[in-house]
């Protein structure tokens, strides 16, 4: 055997080893290398996209109109318009538009030029002379504003303008970028402006914050006044079933049961969740065991393993605000959290605090609400947490394995007139446990949305009427049915179908189509969704409708003859609660499959009433007396099944 072999391996090794580091070294340097050209070409430019407000100085990011920040420009047949306001802070021109004379000015660079709404004829004026001149592209009025074509302005003060699949930089640089050679670069400056202006500080969203009596006034009408789905109280009970088990929370604890939370159940594992933790919500996923909840004036988030005898937590994290949902995607558990600016400092044990400098906001601000994801690496769960913040939103998001959708209402757009409604959805998008905004577009009407496969819109127009949009993953519109006779007030998603409540009946929506597909007219005062084509109605009845329910079902007088005469005992009369299971397969013809009384019930179970479902069986916390003693219970329920009551002790 050659005894130098090994050494000429190990030489071979080391050179390969100083290869790829050169090749790193390269990269990094040309990065750099692009970063300070694409700085030094900046430097002077101005920068705008076609679909964003937001546009660079120089290398710094602000807006085309600092006093509305959701302003974006206009294209209008291949031609790109922009406010008055853009020229002022980009350029530091002096402008001015009168409605008695219809004429916009703009002064630069000592030159002035007077031009006139959807006139091609202006006039430059400079200190020699005034002198007239025919512009291709004329201003035009867009809502109640004066545009200003940038061509003409680029043509008149002598400026270059770059143009790129809606990027536009104007700079004194001809060819600025060459778009063959350098979409890396050019793509680079389309991140830079093509996204939500970066908030940067705590005092800065404080500064955005609205102030008091701004926001929109909430709506008085009592909520005794509507039907209801998934309603939601405090009891401490929540229940997931997955792969034959069944998860649930109760008094503290998490427990996995090999059979459905009542009568005779194997409880095969358990865990005590921290002191002081009250549970809100379970999910599961990737095998782990998902406990969302609070702790404090903090949001808590539990992922348990519960594999084995005893559950052991694998990841707890606590962030400022309400818990608001837990989702998996591509690796990684996101926890998310809804919160108001509040300042604080990391110390608690795994407690995230808001991340403001590097904090987006939404242009239009139309809330104060933080949008706080927190994303966790489920296959190194011992890194730290990646949190991203987004400020502005007054609750209208949804996220599903696509990203998250955010609508944002903006009664001040520049289209159509100024009192008419709209909003700009945001989608935001998950990439390695950040996230990150993708693309947004503008809707007709105040939206009220939903998202599973493709969010859903329903927005609300100022005519009461209502717009049904149905959006694909890059936001494109796929089916619109406006000016709908429907008024909803919030949205509840099944597989198939989206149900739009009204305040007297529940509109069925096709999720893929946009068509309503019938009205549901339901008695009961509360429901839930138990399927697509199933619903499950609550009713409270007295003790006077349930005797005259009674009556109606008593037996002959000659069966009564027949029984032996015996004194009634006084007892108190408690209401009862009806069950009734309907088929909406048609919702046009809504049938019965079921009902079920459950008598003797304490007054405030139907006012605080929850039910839980998993795998399809309905789980319904119950209060009922019996011999003057209350007692807590479980009700288990599955289509054309009832497996009744099981006590869990007297109420003290």
């Amino acid at each position: 055997m050659n005894k130098k072999l090994p050494i000429y391996i190990l030489v071979i090794y080391f050179i390969f080893v100083l290869v790829i580091l050169a090749v790193q070294l390269m990269g990094n340097g040309k990065r750099e290398f692009v970063s300070v050209k694409l700085n030094e070409r900046l430097e002077e430019a101005v920068v705008i996209y076609d679909e964003s407000s937001v546009m660079l100085k120089g290398r710094n990011q602000t807006f085309i109109d600092e006093n509305n920040t959701s302003r974006t420009p206009v294209v209008e047949n291949n031609i790109t318009y922009l406010p008055l306001s853009f020229y002022k802070n980009g350029f530091n021109a002096l402008t001015s538009y009168s409605d008695k004379t219809s004429q916009a000015t703009i002064k630069y660079n000592n030159m002035a030029l007077v031009m006139n709404i959807g006139s091609s004829q202006a006039v430059i004026s400079d200190a020699e002379r005034d002198r007239n001149i025919e512009i291709e592209y004329a201003p035009q009025i867009f809502g109640e504003d004066c545009y200003v074509p940038v061509r003409t302005f680029v043509e008149v003060f002598d400026f270059e303008l770059f143009y790129y699949d809606g990027l536009i930089i104007i700079s004194n640089t001809e060819n600025i970028f060459d778009a063959e050679t350098e979409t890396e670069s050019i793509e680079q400056v389309k991140a830079l402006v093509y996204n939500l202006p970066a908030a940067g500080s705590y005092s800065t969203v404080m500064s955005l914050y609205p102030e008091d009596g701004e926001e929109a006034e909430e709506n008085e009408e009592t909520e005794d006044e509507y039907v209801y789905l998934q309603t939601e109280t405090e009891q401490d009970l929540y229940i997931i079933c997955q792969d034959e088990y069944v998860y649930y929370t109760a008094g503290g604890r998490v427990i996995k049961a090999d059979d459905l939370p009542y009568g005779e159940h194997n409880r095969l594992c358990s865990l005590v969740l921290p002191t002081g933790f009250s549970a809100e919500k379970i999910d599961y996923s990737q095998g782990y065991v998902c406990v969302s909840g609070t702790k404090g004036n903090k949001a808590a988030f539990c992922l348990i393993d519960m594999s084995g005898e005893y559950g052991i937590i694998r990841k707890y994290v606590a962030m400022e605000g309400s818990p608001e949902g837990v989702l998996y995607s591509d690796g990684y558990f996101y926890f998310c959290t809804l919160s108001t600016p509040e300042e604080s400092a990391e110390d608690e044990n795994g407690f995230v605090p808001t991340d403001y400098e590097n904090m987006r906001y939404f242009p239009e601000v139309s809330g104060g609400g933080i949008l706080n994801i927190c994303g966790i690496n489920l296959n190194k769960l011992s890194e730290p947490a990646v949190i991203s913040s987004f400020f502005g939103t007054d609750g209208s998001f949804t996220f599903c394995e696509s990203g998250i959708y955010a609508a944002e209402a903006d009664n001040n757009r520049i289209y159509g007139d100024s009192d008419e409604a709209h909003s700009n959805v945001y989608k935001l998008s998950f990439e390695r446990g950040e996230v990150v905004f993708q693309r947004k577009t503008r809707i007709e009407g105040t939206a009220a949305l939903t998202a599973r496969e493709k969010p859903v819109f329903i927005t609300q127009n100022n005519d009461k009427t209502s717009n049904i949009y149905v959006l694909d993953s890059l936001l494109d519109v796929s089916a619109l049915n406006p000016n709908l006779d429907i008024n909803p007030r919030s949205l509840t998603e099944g597989e198939k179908r989206i149900f739009a409540l009204e305040e007297d009946n529940i509109a069925v929506i096709d999720s893929k189509t946009g068509e309503i597909l019938g009205n549901l007219d339901i008695p009961d005062e509360k429901m839930y969704l138990y399927s697509d084509n199933r619903i499950i109605g609550f009713t409270q009845i007295t003790p006077e409708e349930m005797a005259a329910l009674e009556e109606a079902s008593e037996p002959s007088e000659e069966e009564s003859l027949s029984e032996e005469d015996s004194p009634e005992e006084e007892s108190i009369a408690y209401p009862s609660i009806k069950m009734t299971m309907y088929d909406i397969s048609d919702p046009k013809e809504t049938e019965i499959i079921s009902e079920e009384i459950i008598d003797n019930t304490d007054p405030s179970m139907f006012r605080e009433l929850k039910i839980e479902m998993g795998g399809g069986v309905v789980i319904l916390p119950v209060k009922i007396w019996q011999e003057d003693s209350l007692y807590s219970g479980l009700y288990a329920y599955m289509e054309n099944s009832y497996y009744g009551l099981r006590f869990q002790g007297v109420i003290e």
